[in-house]
Protein backbone atom coordinates (compact mmCIF):
# COMPACT_ATOMS: atom_id res chain seq x y z
CA UNK A 1 0.00 0.00 0.00
CA UNK A 2 1.07 3.52 -0.93
CA UNK A 3 2.79 6.14 1.90
CA UNK A 4 -0.12 8.14 1.54
CA UNK A 5 -2.47 5.60 2.53
CA UNK A 6 -1.18 4.65 5.59
CA UNK A 7 -0.83 8.69 6.24
CA UNK A 8 -4.41 8.85 6.07
CA UNK A 9 -5.23 6.01 8.03
CA UNK A 10 -2.84 7.37 10.76
CA UNK A 11 -4.56 11.08 10.53
CA UNK A 12 -8.03 9.47 11.05
CA UNK A 13 -6.19 7.30 14.56
CA UNK A 14 -5.09 10.45 15.76
CA UNK A 15 -7.38 13.14 15.28
CA UNK A 16 -10.21 11.85 17.33
CA UNK A 17 -7.28 11.62 20.38
CA UNK A 18 -6.69 15.01 19.80
CA UNK A 19 -10.30 16.22 19.64
CA UNK A 20 -10.88 14.31 23.11
CA UNK A 21 -8.13 16.07 24.66
CA UNK A 22 -9.17 19.67 23.50
CA UNK A 23 -12.44 18.94 25.36
CA UNK A 24 -10.78 17.28 28.65
CA UNK A 25 -8.55 21.14 28.59
CA UNK A 26 -11.41 23.21 28.27
CA UNK A 27 -13.28 21.17 31.20
CA UNK A 28 -9.97 21.86 33.18
CA UNK A 29 -10.21 25.53 32.14
CA UNK A 30 -13.94 26.01 33.38
CA UNK A 31 -14.09 28.16 37.00
CA UNK A 32 -15.20 25.73 40.11
CA UNK A 33 -17.77 26.67 42.53
CA UNK A 34 -16.01 26.86 45.98
CA UNK A 35 -18.15 28.47 48.26
CA UNK A 36 -22.22 28.66 48.49
CA UNK A 37 -23.16 32.07 50.60
CA UNK A 38 -26.66 31.78 50.30
CA UNK A 39 -29.33 30.37 47.78
CA UNK A 40 -28.29 32.76 44.96
CA UNK A 41 -24.86 33.93 45.39
CA UNK A 42 -21.88 32.00 44.61
CA UNK A 43 -18.31 32.09 44.53
CA UNK A 44 -15.89 30.61 41.89
CA UNK A 45 -12.59 29.88 41.39
CA UNK A 46 -11.04 30.81 37.95
CA UNK A 47 -8.15 28.32 36.16
CA UNK A 48 -5.97 30.97 37.30
CA UNK A 49 -6.48 31.18 40.60
CA UNK A 50 -8.51 34.36 41.13
CA UNK A 51 -12.25 34.30 42.60
CA UNK A 52 -14.78 35.46 41.51
CA UNK A 53 -18.27 36.11 43.70
CA UNK A 54 -21.52 35.14 41.54
CA UNK A 55 -25.21 36.83 42.07
CA UNK A 56 -27.47 34.52 39.99
CA UNK A 57 -29.73 36.50 37.86
CA UNK A 58 -33.21 37.08 37.37
CA UNK A 59 -34.06 34.93 40.85
CA UNK A 60 -34.15 35.77 44.67
CA UNK A 61 -33.84 33.41 47.86
CA UNK A 62 -35.22 33.51 50.99
CA UNK A 63 -32.43 34.58 53.12
CA UNK A 64 -30.81 32.62 56.04
CA UNK A 65 -32.48 33.78 58.61
CA UNK A 66 -36.16 33.22 56.63
CA UNK A 67 -38.00 30.23 56.59
CA UNK A 68 -36.26 27.75 53.67
CA UNK A 69 -33.33 30.03 53.63
CA UNK A 70 -30.88 27.47 54.86
CA UNK A 71 -32.76 25.03 52.77
CA UNK A 72 -32.46 27.36 49.55
CA UNK A 73 -28.86 26.89 50.39
CA UNK A 74 -28.14 23.41 50.61
CA UNK A 75 -30.29 23.04 47.57
CA UNK A 76 -27.92 25.53 45.51
CA UNK A 77 -24.89 24.02 47.30
CA UNK A 78 -26.34 20.49 45.61
CA UNK A 79 -26.42 21.33 42.18
CA UNK A 80 -23.31 23.39 42.43
CA UNK A 81 -20.84 23.12 45.13
CA UNK A 82 -17.33 21.60 43.74
CA UNK A 83 -18.92 21.65 40.45
CA UNK A 84 -17.10 23.39 37.37
CA UNK A 85 -19.77 25.64 35.89
CA UNK A 86 -20.03 27.97 32.53
CA UNK A 87 -21.43 31.70 33.24
CA UNK A 88 -23.32 34.13 31.08
CA UNK A 89 -22.59 37.54 32.56
CA UNK A 90 -25.71 39.77 32.44
CA UNK A 91 -24.80 42.50 34.97
CA UNK A 92 -22.47 43.84 37.79
CA UNK A 93 -24.25 44.77 40.95
CA UNK A 94 -23.29 47.23 43.54
CA UNK A 95 -21.53 45.39 45.87
CA UNK A 96 -19.25 44.50 42.84
CA UNK A 97 -20.33 41.45 42.41
CA UNK A 98 -21.16 39.57 38.72
CA UNK A 99 -24.43 38.89 37.72
CA UNK A 100 -25.09 35.76 35.85
CA UNK A 101 -26.80 33.27 34.77
CA UNK A 102 -25.35 29.70 36.08
CA UNK A 103 -24.74 26.55 34.42
CA UNK A 104 -23.50 22.82 35.46
CA UNK A 105 -23.44 21.35 31.97
CA UNK A 106 -26.77 22.04 30.14
CA UNK A 107 -28.49 22.83 33.28
CA UNK A 108 -29.42 26.36 34.04
CA UNK A 109 -29.27 26.55 38.03
CA UNK A 110 -30.75 29.75 38.29
CA UNK A 111 -33.88 28.39 36.89
CA UNK A 112 -33.97 24.87 38.53
CA UNK A 113 -33.89 26.91 41.82
CA UNK A 114 -36.98 28.51 40.74
CA UNK A 115 -38.72 25.26 39.54
CA UNK A 116 -37.66 23.48 42.76
CA UNK A 117 -39.40 26.28 44.64
CA UNK A 118 -36.98 27.78 46.48
CA UNK A 119 -36.32 31.11 44.84
CA UNK A 120 -38.93 33.74 43.39
CA UNK A 121 -37.89 35.17 39.59
CA UNK A 122 -36.73 38.56 40.55
CA UNK A 123 -39.11 40.94 38.62
CA UNK A 124 -37.60 43.63 40.18
CA UNK A 125 -34.54 43.24 37.92
CA UNK A 126 -35.64 40.47 35.63
CA UNK A 127 -38.36 40.10 32.79
CA UNK A 128 -37.52 36.63 31.73
CA UNK A 129 -40.69 35.20 30.48
CA UNK A 130 -39.48 31.18 31.44
CA UNK A 131 -38.42 32.27 35.05
CA UNK A 132 -41.89 33.97 35.95
CA UNK A 133 -44.17 30.84 34.29
CA UNK A 134 -41.50 28.61 36.61
CA UNK A 135 -42.32 30.98 39.55
CA UNK A 136 -46.70 30.17 38.29
CA UNK A 137 -45.78 26.69 38.23
CA UNK A 138 -44.55 26.12 41.63
CA UNK A 139 -46.69 28.44 43.47
CA UNK A 140 -49.47 26.57 41.74
CA UNK A 141 -47.98 22.93 42.85
CA UNK A 142 -47.27 24.60 46.63
CA UNK A 143 -43.47 23.45 45.85
CA UNK A 144 -40.80 24.59 48.29
CA UNK A 145 -41.31 27.71 50.17
CA UNK A 146 -44.92 28.13 48.02
CA UNK A 147 -45.94 25.38 51.06
CA UNK A 148 -46.81 28.42 53.45
CA UNK A 149 -50.06 30.44 52.59
CA UNK A 150 -47.99 33.97 52.40
CA UNK A 151 -44.12 33.65 52.62
CA UNK A 152 -42.35 36.79 52.99
CA UNK A 153 -40.78 37.55 49.71
CA UNK A 154 -36.61 38.23 50.75
CA UNK A 155 -37.05 41.99 49.47
CA UNK A 156 -39.90 42.95 51.99
CA UNK A 157 -37.65 41.07 54.53
CA UNK A 158 -34.72 43.19 53.53
CA UNK A 159 -36.35 46.03 54.27
CA UNK A 160 -37.63 45.47 57.76
CA UNK A 161 -34.01 44.65 58.63
CA UNK A 162 -32.86 47.59 57.44
CA UNK A 163 -35.43 49.92 59.57
CA UNK A 164 -34.84 47.50 62.39
CA UNK A 165 -30.86 48.66 62.24
CA UNK A 166 -31.60 52.44 61.67
CA UNK A 167 -34.44 52.02 64.68
CA UNK A 168 -31.41 50.21 66.54
CA UNK A 169 -28.56 53.30 65.97
CA UNK A 170 -31.44 55.89 66.50
CA UNK A 171 -31.93 54.46 69.73
CA UNK A 172 -27.82 54.69 70.84
CA UNK A 173 -27.77 57.95 69.31
CA UNK A 174 -30.57 59.13 71.81
CA UNK A 175 -29.37 57.32 74.55
CA UNK A 176 -25.79 59.07 74.98
CA UNK A 177 -25.27 62.16 76.75
CA UNK A 178 -25.99 65.44 75.00
CA UNK A 179 -26.55 68.98 75.25
CA UNK A 180 -29.74 68.42 72.88
CA UNK A 181 -31.33 65.79 75.27
CA UNK A 182 -34.81 67.24 75.31
CA UNK A 183 -35.09 67.08 71.70
CA UNK A 184 -34.03 63.25 71.53
CA UNK A 185 -36.05 62.26 73.75
CA UNK A 186 -38.07 60.18 72.03
CA UNK A 187 -37.30 56.06 71.44
CA UNK A 188 -38.54 53.30 70.25
CA UNK A 189 -41.15 53.07 72.75
CA UNK A 190 -42.96 56.24 70.68
CA UNK A 191 -43.38 54.68 67.68
CA UNK A 192 -47.09 53.98 66.75
CA UNK A 193 -47.63 50.81 65.83
CA UNK A 194 -50.49 50.14 63.26
CA UNK A 195 -52.54 47.08 63.52
CA UNK A 196 -53.99 45.03 61.10
CA UNK A 197 -57.69 44.54 62.42
CA UNK A 198 -58.43 41.27 60.34
CA UNK A 199 -55.05 39.43 60.12
CA UNK A 200 -54.18 40.70 63.82
CA UNK A 201 -50.58 41.25 62.63
CA UNK A 202 -48.91 44.73 63.64
CA UNK A 203 -46.66 46.66 62.03
CA UNK A 204 -43.52 49.02 61.77
CA UNK A 205 -43.53 52.39 59.96
CA UNK A 206 -41.70 51.93 56.71
CA UNK A 207 -43.05 48.35 56.47
CA UNK A 208 -45.13 47.68 53.46
CA UNK A 209 -48.27 46.79 55.11
CA UNK A 210 -47.95 49.58 57.56
CA UNK A 211 -51.09 51.52 55.68
CA UNK A 212 -52.79 49.06 54.46
CA UNK A 213 -56.69 49.16 54.41
CA UNK A 214 -57.03 47.22 57.62
CA UNK A 215 -54.51 48.38 59.64
CA UNK A 216 -56.71 50.99 61.71
CA UNK A 217 -55.68 49.85 65.17
CA UNK A 218 -52.44 51.84 66.63
CA UNK A 219 -50.14 51.45 69.69
CA UNK A 220 -47.89 53.29 71.67
CA UNK A 221 -45.59 50.35 72.17
CA UNK A 222 -45.02 47.08 71.33
CA UNK A 223 -46.18 45.32 74.37
CA UNK A 224 -49.54 47.12 74.41
CA UNK A 225 -50.15 45.88 71.37
CA UNK A 226 -49.34 42.23 72.07
CA UNK A 227 -51.76 42.65 75.22
CA UNK A 228 -54.51 43.60 72.69
CA UNK A 229 -53.77 40.09 71.02
CA UNK A 230 -51.29 41.32 67.68
CA UNK A 231 -48.60 39.20 66.53
CA UNK A 232 -45.62 41.06 64.82
CA UNK A 233 -45.57 41.16 61.78
CA UNK A 234 -42.96 38.37 60.31
CA UNK A 235 -41.71 40.85 57.12
CA UNK A 236 -40.93 44.37 59.39
CA UNK A 237 -40.41 42.03 62.67
CA UNK A 238 -41.59 44.97 65.24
Amino acid sequence: MSTLFYRSRLCLFILPLLFLFAACNDSSESPKVIRIADGDTITILHADNTQEKIRLYGIDCPEKSQPFGKTARKIAGSLLFGKQVSIRTMDRDKYGRTVAWVYVGNKNVNAELVRAGYAWHYRQHSNDAGLQRLEDEARKAKRGLWSESSPVPPWEYRKGVRYRASESNAAVQQSRPSLAKAENKSSRSDTLYHGNVKSRKFHLPGCSAYNCKNCTAEFRNRKKAIEEGYEPCRMCNP
